[in-house]
C-alpha cells in the first residue's frame, strides 16, 4: 500500500492525538497497578455523594459511593514515584534519547530539533513541565490550538524546547524540507556525496565539417534549473538539463545517459509540457 504525500512533515496532528492518549493511558497503568495492590477498601454503610477525598496526618481517604479506598503515606508515594518513573521513562528519557515515546512509536512519528536531530533530554524535560500549561483547562485544548495555529503545528511545549514532532520518514533531515512521494527529504539527489556534474557522462561531440559554423548550444526550457538532478514525479526517473550538451539526460544503471527521442520528457509540478530541445 502506497503512503500518502506530506509536503510538510509536521501536519501530523491527528497521529499526535493519539499517541498522546497511549502516552497518558500508559503512564496511568504504571500509578494503577500499585494502587490496586497496596490500596485498601471498605464497604460503607452509607453512600456518599459522588467522589470525595479526605485527608488524615497524611492518610487518604477517597470515598466513591458506598466503598472507601483508603491509602497509607509509604503506599501514597510508592504510587506517585510508578507515576513519576513511568512519566520520566516515557515522555523524557525515551524522547530525549530515541526521539519516540512509545505512543509517538505507535503512530509513526518522531521528536527532532529543527535540523531533524534528536531533542536531547534537556529539550525533552522542557517539553514534558510545559504539559501544565498544555493541558489547560484539563484537557489538552491549549496544545490542541497550538498545533493548530502554528506554522510548524507546535504545542506550547515545543515552542518552549524548540523541537517538532514529524513523520518518521523526515527524522535526521531538516524540518522545512518536503516528503516526496518516494519517501525522500528535500531536493532529490543522485549520489550523496558525488557533485552532480562529476557524474555526468560528457556525451560524445558530433563531427562538425570545417567549412560549417558550430551549432548553437540550445537553451534549457523556462524554469528549469541547469545541471541539477531533478525528480520527474509524473515519469518516476532523474532528469538532468545539461547545459554543455544542450539537451536532457536521465540517470541509468551506467550513470547519466542522454534522454531517448521517444521518451517522454520532464513533467514540471504546474504540469506544464517542458519542450525537449537538442
Amino acid at each position: 500500500m502506497t503512503r500518502r504525500t506530506l509536503t510538510d512533515p509536521t501536519a501530523v496532528v491527528a497521529r499526535r492525538g493519539g499517541a498522546w492518549f497511549i502516552d497518558v493511558v500508559l503512564c496511568g497503568l504504571a500509578a494503577a497497578i500499585p494502587l490496586l495492590l497496596l490500596a485498601d477498601a471498605y464497604s460503607l454503610d452509607r453512600a456518599s455523594g459522588g467522589i470525595e477525598v479526605e485527608w488524615h496526618d497524611g492518610d487518604v481517604g477517597v470515598f466513591v459511593r458506598d466503598t472507601a479506598i483508603v491509602l497509607r503515606q509509604t503506599e501514597l508515594a510508592i504510587i506517585l514515584g510508578a507515576l513519576l518513573v513511568a512519566v520520566l521513562l516515557f515522555v523524557v528519557i525515551l524522547p530525549g534519547r530515541r526521539g519516540w515515546t512509545p505512543g509517538h512509536l505507535a503512530a509513526d512519528l518522531r521528536i527532532v530539533r529543527g535540523d531533524g536531530t534528536r531533542t536531547g533530554l534537556f529539550r525533552a524535560l522542557v517539553r514534558t513541565v510545559a504539559w501544565v500549561i498544555d493541558i489547560l483547562p484539563g484537557v489538552p485544548l491549549v496544545a490542541y490550538a497550538s498545533t493548530r495555529l502554528t506554522r510548524r503545528h507546535q504545542r506550547v511545549g515545543d515552542l518552549l524546547a524548540r523541537t517538532y514532532v514529524v513523520d518518521k520518514r523526515a527524522a535526521g533531515r531538516p524540518v522545512d524540507q518536503p516528503l516526496t512521494e518516494d519517501g525522500a527529504v528535500g531536493a532529490p539527489e543522485v549520489e550523496a556525496e558525488v557533485e552532480p556534474e562529476a557524474a555526468v557522462a560528457e556525451p560524445e561531440p558530433e563531427p562538425v565539417p570545417s567549412h560549417a559554423e558550430p551549432a548553437p548550444v540550445a537553451a534549457p526550457p523556462e524554469g528549469v534549473p541547469v545541471d541539477e538532478p531533478i525528480w520527474d514525479r509524473r515519469h518516476k526517473r532523474y532528469v538532468l538539463w545539461h547545459s554543455r550538451a544542450g539537451r536532457w539526460l536521465t540517470h541509468g544503471d551506467t550513470g547519466w545517459i542522454p534522454l531517448g527521442p521517444d521518451a517522454p520528457p520532464y513533467s514540471p509540478p504546474d504540469r506544464r509540457a517542458v519542450r525537449q530541445d537538442g
